[in-house]
């Protein structure tokens, strides 16, 4: 087959999204199939297909759109909200973009967010199943994040903007059941009509990445390691684990940890660890592409994040062999069984979660146990050949589903 992947946002990136496009890409391929990707392109606010025809000017699409649509808003609705009128000219500037790209020589489109499932249910041509993957709880992790300045009429416009992308198409799944619970509850869609579809990693690769050296970093002598592979968003719980660590910092110094990722809370977590005193045993190593190798030296993961659907470190870091330590919410219940293939903790309780992490650093026979039990887990589960089967099982359903219902169309 033909495979489009699609998404609004950037690619290549760090980010998940990105992520999960460049395994199920590799594993479409390696079955034979074509697979284009069809994203922005970092720094250049230019839309980018591969290997399918020239680059469109994205950003300069969006700027001309944000001019008319604030125009229109207020003239029409009084509306004067910056960050609603930029979403609006952000979704309809990627629409008019997609008009400019051939989506009729694809037989499957896949988009892998809100604003690229909505676009594209209205480009794509009706004999093209369109499939949306949606990798996380967009609207939360926006009001979170602090995007919406904290304006009601923004958290509404947001939810209004997912729930208008979950609709877009039937043909729908996301990579957790938790995610599929907040789905049917928070947005009406039927248990029956989302799917889930654990992502995956190629295992050999992450093993392979594992084996090369970090680049500039190295563990110190007598010093054990935590990695904390987040970026540095408000749900990621930073500040959680800061204060878990100074609780740890009270009974033992041999430790350190790096935090690998970055973001616009980095100040902030930067002065709030030298006002715990943890300025000589947190490392802000910034966003890195070396994660596996980082891991590799690590002595314990920890992701104390709030808000995550399933993050693809967790992943990794147990197809490695290394114990994580995460808090008990949305999730990560389903990648981690609590005592062996990693511990698990209530959200928030920086008791346990300091005592989880003492736990791990006093004993190796433990960090070994629950790590080689998370490699056995990881190894077989993660695999990316199994979600890439699962993902051609939907778009097979997708394929039959619109056969059927094209003739009552009269197409």
């Amino acid at each position: 087959m033909r495979i489009l992947l699609a998404t609004y946002w950037t690619v290549p990136s760090v980010t998940g999204v990105a992520t999960y496009m460049g395994n199920i890409r590799r594993g479409l391929e390696s079955l034979g199939h074509v697979v284009h990707v069809l994203a922005q392109e970092p720094e250049t606010n230019r839309l980018v297909c591969s290997d399918a025809g020239p680059a469109v000017p994205h950003g300069w699409l969006v700027e001309q759109t944000e001019v008319q649509l604030a125009e229109f808003y207020r003239r029409r609705l009084g509306l004067t909200e910056p960050f609603i009128m930029r979403r609006e000219a952000e979704r309809y500037a990627f629409e008019m973009a997609l008009s400019l790209f051939p989506l009729n020589q694809y037989d499957i489109v896949q988009a892998h967010d809100v604003i690229a499932s909505r676009a594209l249910s209205r480009m794509l041509p009706r004999t093209t199943p369109l499939i949306a993957r949606f990798g996380g709880w967009l609207a939360r992790e926006m009001v979170a994040y602090g995007m919406t300045g904290g304006s009601a009429l923004g958290e509404r416009y947001l939810a209004l903007e997912e729930r208008l992308g979950l609709a877009a198409t039937p043909h729908r799944f996301v990579p957790s059941h938790w995610l599929k619970q907040v789905f049917v509850r928070d947005y009406g869609i039927k248990p029956d009509g989302i799917r889930v579809v654990h992502s995956g990693v190629d295992v050999e690769d992450v093993l392979q990445r594992a084996r090369q050296a970090p680049t500039e970093v190295a563990p110190v002598d007598g010093q054990r390691v935590i990695l904390c592979p987040a970026r540095l968003a408000p749900y990621k719980g930073h500040t959680v684990l800061f204060e878990a660590l100074a609780k740890l910092l009270s009974r033992q110094r041999d430790f350190v940890c790096w935090l690998a990722g970055d973001g616009g809370m980095r100040a902030k977590l930067e002065a709030y660890a030298k006002e715990l005193g943890l300025q000589n045993h947190v490392f802000f190593l910034g966003t890195r592409r070396d994660l596996p190798a980082l891991m590799s030296i690590s002595d314990v993961v920890v992701l104390p994040s709030l808000l995550d659907s399933l993050p693809f470190a967790v992943q990794e870091a147990q197809v490695i062999g290394k114990p994580v330590v995460a808090f008990r919410t949305c999730g990560l219940p389903e990648m981690i069984r609590d005592g062996e293939t990693g511990l698990l903790v209530e959200p928030q309780n920086t008791d346990a979660l300091s005592d989880r992490l003492e736990r791990l650093l006093a004993s190796t026979s433990l960090r070994e146990t629950l790590g080689g039990q998370a490699a056995a887990w990881g190894r077989e589960h993660w695999d990316v050949r199994r979600m890439t089967r699962e993902t051609l099982e939907i778009y097979q359903q997708a394929v039959e589903a619109d056969r059927l219902t094209l003739p009552l169309l009269g197409k």
